[in-house]
C-alpha cells in the first residue's frame, strides 16, 4: 500500500466540510484526514504539530473562526520545516484575490464558482500530484531561519 496523503480541511460551511469528509472517507486508501475544522487557529495548530502533506483551505470563513488569508499568512510566517501543500478553495472569482492567496503561499487556487466544481475536485487534484508527497522530508531550515533573522 502506498503512503496515504495526510490532510487537513479548513472549511467553515458544515455542508461543504461534510461533503469533503465523505469524499475523503470514500477514498480512505489514498487519504488520512487529520482534522476538519472551521477554525483557522485550530488548523494552524494542527499543521505545526503534525506536518501534514496538504491542507484544503477555504478562503472565506464566514461561519468559522479567522479566515483563509490569516491562515496562509500564519503558515508563511511560521517558516515550517515541512510546509504543507496549500490548496485554496473559494467562491470568490477575483484574479486579485487569487494572486493575493498565491503571494501568501497558496500552491493552487480552485474556484468553487466553476460550473463543474464538486467536493471531489480538490481530492482529484491532490491525487494527481500524490507522487510529490511520497518522499516528503523536512526542508533544511537553516537558510529559512537565517532569512527570518535578517528580516527582524
Amino acid at each position: 500500500m502506498n503512503k496515504r496523503i495526510e490532510l487537513i480541511v479548513l472549511e467553515d460551511a458544515a455542508d461543504e466540510r461534510n461533503a469533503l469528509i465523505e469524499q475523503i472517507d470514500a477514498k480512505n486508501e489514498y487519504f488520512h484526514l487529520n482534522l476538519a475544522t472551521g477554525s483557522s487557529t485550530e488548523a494552524f495548530n494542527e499543521v505545526t504539530s503534525r506536518c501534514p502533506d496538504a491542507v484544503i483551505v477555504d478562503l472565506e470563513l464566514h461561519d468559522g473562526e479567522g479566515d483563509g488569508f490569516e491562515f496562509l499568512q500564519n503558515i508563511k510566517n511560521a517558516h515550517l520545516p515541512c510546509p504543507p501543500y496549500l490548496l485554496v478553495t473559494t467562491w470568490n472569482i477575483s484574479q486579485l484575490t487569487f494572486n493575493a492567496a498565491r503571494e501568501l503561499g497558496a500552491d493552487y487556487v480552485l474556484s468553487k464558482a466553476r460550473r463543474d466544481y464538486t467536493p471531489e475536485e480538490p481530492l482529484k487534484l491532490l491525487l494527481s500530484i500524490k507522487h510529490l508527497f511520497a518522499n516528503r522530508v523536512p526542508k533544511d531550515t537553516s537558510a529559512s531561519a537565517a532569512r527570518a533573522e535578517e528580516e527582524h
